[in-house]
């Protein structure tokens, strides 16, 4: 039988990358490669704009990716 996943406890989102309750998946790696460059060309366009909250909330996503993400790209690959 499949459990359901829990909500998210804080509803950090953007943020959720840097969040104790967030899970990995090697499976996903390409969803979090495209979403890691999609974070760095809106935080490119943020910064064009002017767009302070969205600059920000670009910025943390992609510092909790740095965190992680290499590591999980040498897990995936072997």
């Amino acid at each position: 039988m499949d459990t359901v996943p829990s909500p998210c406890p804080v509803n950090l989102y953007p943020k959720c990358y840097g969040c104790s309750s967030f899970r990995l998946s090697t499976a996903k790696l390409p969803l979090y490669e495209r979403q890691y460059g999609g974070e760095q060309q809106r935080l490119t366009q943020a910064e064009l704009a002017g767009a302070e909250l969205a600059k920000e909330e670009a910025k943390a996503t992609i510092e909790a990716m740095d965190k992680w993400l290499p590591e999980l790209k040498n897990l995936a690959n072997g």
